[in-house]
């Protein structure tokens, strides 16, 4: 690449130097000149100089979000650093995928010129530039190569040193990378823009100290399995009684480990005895966050046996991770739990079953309890983000998003009846699932989904399928080998600025939504 640089180089010196003695021999300049910078220079690259007739456009980079488990935003691609490989974290669980920038309330913008910088590498896989309008249509704008080297390209890979882009974006609400194998290091947007509206100042809601008290726990930790597991075990609730909290780590199989053949007291797996749990709980102002989790076995074994796990994407193996009724069997559970333990009290009595079969002679069997007043809160799954457990346990945030559709209110009651929490009870709050990757770009990409898939209220607010927003973050001194209060910021984690992220979304997408 270099020994061709030098020649290119040396060219271009011989043709300026026959230029300035075609000029002594007093030959038309005009036309001379117009040969020489049309015809000549464009055929040898050396046209790179770029005239903006407009304005840069600002980018906010840290607006950008992934959907991906990336660690790292794409703060480089607008650092005016052109000589740094983008990376956006390690073991990222997609390869190319989408990454979106949301414009904000009155912000606009039509670009009329862009360019990228080659620094070094060729695609495969391009990198494509979009804009998405009004109508959720997605308009290419732009495709990057890598088939150049150091140097300014634009938007067209068979005209790299044009940087004009003919195509309107006027009526842009996002703009939107598909993620090739190589970004540029660096993009510019030249055109016309108006900056967004002044948003308002943030809630901060005063928050209880008994609210800091919760535990995770389990039915065991209640009741003992081997002496009586359908009761509370008094000293077993010694250890329980000193929290405000409860977030009830429960796996499917337990409510439904045969299909719609729902089981509470005692449960067809283990004999547990839920009932008395959560009586017990509401007893002693303990609040309960019930979180489903994991996957049946007659839903695991949908799946090739390579891929079996119970914590694989609550789904039929093979199905349509975007599409909301993928999610039906997860749903329908959803709603007999909630019309078992939630409020209402008015559900229909045929849309609410049991297994009325004992396991065994004398074996106590289920009935039908309706409106019982004990849980406010469910939580659907747990990490959803779960990037180690491989592809079959990772839901991207869209995918996710469409399987909270489902669970929250049959995404908007088109599954069907006996689908979804709401419609058991629509005072019970959905809780997402805690994130395991403590950044905003995940619960970002689940409100966008939710923008165009389920649309807006009649208050103009987004029409999202949870009330409260969850993430999980760990602060610990690696050193010492344990944990410590967040505020101490150890170990390169800042968790107040993760939180304050947080709140600013939710502020700004969410009306101050609680976040956990």
């Amino acid at each position: 690449m270099t020994s061709l640089k030098t020649f290119l180089i040396r060219i271009k010196g011989l043709l300026f130097f026959l230029f300035y003695q075609l000029i002594q021999l007093n030959m038309n300049h005009r036309i001379l000149s117009f040969y020489f910078f049309c015809l000549i220079m464009p055929r040898f690259g050396f046209s790179q100089s770029f005239q903006p007739s407009s304005q840069k456009i600002p980018i906010d980079a840290s607006r950008w979000y992934q959907l991906n488990n990336s660690s790292v935003g794409l703060f480089q691609l607008f650092d005016g650093e052109l000589k740094a490989e983008i990376q956006t974290g390690y073991g990222n669980m997609i390869k190319n995928y989408d990454c979106y920038y949301p414009l904000l309330p009155g912000e606009s913008i039509d670009i009329n010129a862009l360019r990228m910088y080659d620094w070094k590498g060729v695609n495969e896989t391009p990198t494509i530039l979009y804009i998405i309008d009004k109508n959720w249509k997605r308009i290419p704008i732009a495709k990057f190569t890598g088939s150049k080297y150091d140097t300014w390209v634009g938007p067209d890979p068979t005209r790299t040193n044009q940087f004009i882009q003919s195509v309107s974006t006027k009526n842009a609400q996002y703009l939107m990378i598909q993620a090739g194998d190589i970004f540029p290091t660096e993009i510019e947007f030249f055109g016309k823009y108006t900056p967004p509206n002044i948003s308002k100042p943030t809630v901060r809601r005063p928050t209880p100290f008994k609210c800091f008290l919760g535990i995770n726990g389990y039915e065991w930790n209640f009741e003992n399995a081997i002496s009586d597991p359908v009761k509370v075990d008094e000293k077993k609730f010694q250890l329980i009684k000193g929290f405000s909290g409860f977030r009830h780590y429960l796996d499917w199989k337990k409510l439904e480990e045969k299909q719609e053949n729902y089981t509470y007291n005692p449960t067809a797996d283990g004999g547990w005895n839920y009932d008395a749990i959560y009586e017990r709980c509401k007893l002693e102002g303990i609040s309960v966050v019930a979180c489903i989790k994991t996957l049946p076995d007659w839903l695991v074994s949908t799946y090739p046996v390579s891929l079996r796990n119970n914590e694989n994407v609550p789904a039929k193996y093979s199905a349509n991770l975007l599409q909301p009724s993928s999610y039906l069997e997860q749903a329908k559970l959803g709603f007999q739990f909630i019309a078992r333990y939630g409020s209402n009290k008015q559900i229909e009595p045929s849309l609410v079953s049991v297994n009325k079969k004992p396991r065994w002679t004398n074996d106590p069997p289920n009935s039908v309890k309706i409106g019982m007043g004990l849980i406010q809160f469910i939580e659907c799954e747990n990490e959803r983000d779960k990037w180690w457990k491989g592809r079959q346990a990772y839901q991207t945030a869209r995918e996710y998003a469409a399987n909270l559709s489902a669970f929250y209110d049959g995404h908007k009651n088109t599954l069907g009846k006996g689908v979804g929490v709401k419609n058991a009870d629509k005072h019970v709050q959905v809780v997402m699932g805690g994130l395991a990757l403590a950044n905003t770009d995940y619960l970002r990409g689940m409100i966008d989904w939710c923008k165009e898939f389920r649309g807006f209220k009649k208050d103009g607010s987004i029409d999202v399928c949870w009330d409260i927003i969850n993430y999980h973050l760990y602060t610990n001194n690696q050193q010492l080998k344990r944990g410590i209060a967040p505020e101490k910021n150890i170990d390169g984690i800042n968790a107040t600025k993760i939180a304050n992220a947080f709140i600013q979304v939710a502020h700004e997408y969410l009306n101050d939504m609680p976040v956990w």
